[in-house]
């Protein structure tokens, strides 16, 4: 489809192909602009605050994306689930092993849990439809079981505001504990320490989310806030007298431990 102004239109754009202009997961459309006639959408100012926002990087575990790479991470996740539920419900249907389905349920909420990390850290909203489009429903966790501990907060986001004080303690304290096996060992022990505190925190928001007992949970917010990386780095070098590397280190090695006091009030320790 060359043009007077654009004689490389296809080479330049893949128009056509699967992965150029128009193609699948491209959210972009063009028609003809006639001057003197057709009104542009964006000013020059408004296209050029643009194009600059699109290409400013945002970091996510030691790597810089811009907003087109960040899309193309997201959409590469999505797939990675897609394909990881459909080895679950095969290894179901074929009658696998047991632990060889708890390993590849495990996998599955590690690229979950990552999705909504990064998704939040790039500013783009999930779009798990894209997942679920397979029809398997919540594929992560067993259908035998009646217990939501282990399930992940997306696959009952259905319990929002409804489940028990205990019910709520037994799945953050078991979310908690698989902090270790979600980080990312390749990144640097301050990368690592940010990446358990981001899980830590999402870990604890959602239980909240899911507490029956909002009034409880207003509580909490107020006097046990969820608190940023630098702010807890800060609190432990003040409380405990320690450098701001030891700090770092503390809260690697910590972020998996929830309160002993909370868990024996439910029964969860001795």
């Amino acid at each position: 489809m060359p043009t007077p102004d654009y004689p490389d239109f296809v080479s330049s754009t893949g128009y056509g192909t699967v992965t150029g202009l128009c193609g699948v997961n491209c959210y972009h459309d063009f028609y003809p602009f006639i001057p003197g006639i057709s009104e542009p959408i964006y000013s020059e100012e408004e296209l050029r605050q643009m194009n600059e926002q699109e290409n400013t990087p945002k970091e996510f575990g030691g790597k810089s994306y811009t907003a087109y790479e960040a899309t193309q991470r997201q959409r590469a996740l999505e797939t990675t689930m897609r394909a990881q539920r459909q080895k679950i419900s095969l290894l179901e249907q074929g009658g696998a092993d047991e632990q060889d389905i708890i390993n590849a349920r495990g996998q599955y909420r590690a690229t979950s849990a990552e999705y909504s990390r990064f998704s939040q850290a790039m500013g783009l909203p999930q779009q798990r439809e894209r997942v679920t489009v397979d029809g398997l429903g919540s594929i992560g966790v067993g259908k035998w079981t009646q217990d939501l501990t282990e399930k992940d907060y997306n696959d009952i986001i259905n319990m929002k505001g409804k489940m028990s004080d205990y019910k709520v303690r037994k799945w953050y304290k078991s979310h908690a504990e698989k902090i270790p096996n979600l980080i990312d060992s390749n990144l640097t022990v301050e990368q690592q320490a940010k990446q358990a505190c981001d899980l830590r925190n999402m870990f604890r928001f959602q239980a909240r989310e899911l507490m029956a007992n909002q009034k409880l949970r207003n509580e909490l917010d107020v006097k046990d806030p969820i608190r940023s990386f630098e702010e807890i780095v800060e609190d432990k070098m003040n409380r405990k007298g320690i450098t701001r590397k030891q700090a770092i280190e503390d809260v690697l090695k910590t972020a998996s431990k929830s309160r002993k006091s909370v868990n024996k009030k439910f029964g969860l320790e001795e």
